[in-house]
């Protein structure tokens, strides 16, 4: 499995990049009412994620996402954001592969 990744300058250009090409955008946000379970990830999917100190700028919020969760248990209230990338990697890949 590769990971393709490109960078820009700032938000609003990655944004208009990735609606020029029917992308999906799911923002992983602790607050998010549904669950990184719950998404089909049909077609192009963009994942962003934020920093554990800052989050996702505001932004990001403005264009349209889908924003999606990883419920915790217990008293931890986050992952780190590497580790949160992963966990909603596997599950994005997994459902891609169910439908080939």
């Amino acid at each position: 499995m590769t990971v393709p990744v490109i960078e820009f300058g700032d938000a609003r250009q990655c944004i208009n990049w990735l609606k020029a090409r029917n992308f999906s955008i799911y923002l992983v946000d602790g607050k998010a009412g549904r669950t990184y379970r719950e998404p089909g990830y049909e077609g192009n999917t963009a994942l962003v994620l934020g920093c554990e100190r800052y989050g996702i700028s505001g932004e990001w919020y403005s264009c349209g996402p889908e924003a999606i969760s990883i419920p915790m248990m217990g008293i931890c209230d986050s992952l780190n954001a590497g580790v949160a990338a992963s966990v909603i990697i596997y599950e994005i890949r997994m459902k891609k592969l169910q439908r080939m």
